[in-house]
């Protein structure tokens, strides 16, 4: 099987076509069936969560988190959207401590912006978890 991006069909030609129902189509075709989507419950999401969006105020142990930007990929959906996605971005927390030392925010090291967010990501757990 190819891959659209292996052809020379251009994606125009596929406008207008219901992917999900030709999905459904394929997988009953082929005897396997997607997943369906869990149960959640939608709430608003950021949809670009991570160090780089997030605000911080005071040095060392009196660091705290004053305010998160960029809102402008926002839409509803599950949350664990957006805590995957801050998770990926976790666990490359040297990449995206490198642009606040540019600024002169040495305090901000990785091991520093894991922790204030883990701790609030911790506190999202707690809130929503029942």
């Amino acid at each position: 099987m190819r891959l659209l991006a292996e052809t020379d069909v251009p994606v125009a030609a596929f406008k207008g076509v219901d992917v999900t129902a030709a999905t459904g189509r394929v997988a009953a075709r082929s005897g396997h069936h997607p997943p369906r989507s869990p149960a959640y419950q939608p709430c608003f999401l950021h949809r670009d969560f991570h160090p780089g969006n997030v605000l911080f105020t005071g040095e060392g142990p009196g660091l705290e988190i004053s305010g998160v930007v960029d809102w402008v990929e926002t839409s509803r959906g599950p949350a664990d959207l957006d805590v995957a996605h801050c998770s990926t971005a976790l666990a490359d927390a040297e990449k995206v401590a490198v642009p606040w030392r540019e600024l002169g925010r040495d305090d901000l090291t990785p091991a520093l912006l894991t922790g204030k967010l883990e701790d609030y990501l911790y506190a999202l757990f707690c809130r929503f978890d029942g």
